[in-house]
């Protein structure tokens, strides 16, 4: 089972993307207890996902179908679902620009949150297909490419 972990700072959870089963487990760190489960709707091969605690949102990418899915990390409740290209993996959120960057097939995604529930399509950059070899970083208020190691 394929998992990526975001913890929480400001409370004594976590959140597991659960890959294979589409859906992100809510974690109690203390008790080390599973305390619930949150289907991701129709997104199945749920890749990437990133938590922004400051909008209480966790943003989870997908493939089938492409989209990305913003949900409420107090509720579990979906706010938001937005499409995207194929063949995601990686996904980029840049807290200071609210910027939301999914590399895809032939090009990067690029949202920006408007607010908690709102988001905007800025454009769609376009990259080579080997874009499956690199993953993007966190550079100050600028977004790079970087070489996987």
């Amino acid at each position: 089972m394929s998992k990526q972990w975001e913890l929480r700072k400001m409370a004594p959870g976590m959140f597991a993307n659960v890959r294979d089963k589409g859906l992100v487990g809510v974690i109690d760190r203390e008790k080390r207890t599973v305390t619930s489960t949150w289907p991701l709707g129709e997104l199945h091969g749920n890749t990437r996902s990133f938590f922004d605690e400051a909008n209480h949102r966790i943003f989870v990418a997908g493939r089938k179908p492409p989209s990305l899915e913003v949900l409420d990390s107090d509720s579990g409740k979906i706010v938001a679902t937005l499409p995207i290209a194929e063949m995601v993996d990686d996904m980029a959120f840049d807290p200071a620009s609210k910027r939301i960057y999914i590399p895809c097939n032939e090009f990067t995604v690029v949202f920006q949150q408007k607010d908690a529930d709102h988001y905007e399509e800025l454009g769609r950059v376009p990259t080579a297909f080997a874009r499956r070899r690199q993953s993007w970083c966190l550079n100050s208020n600028a977004i790079r490419r970087c070489a996987r190691a």
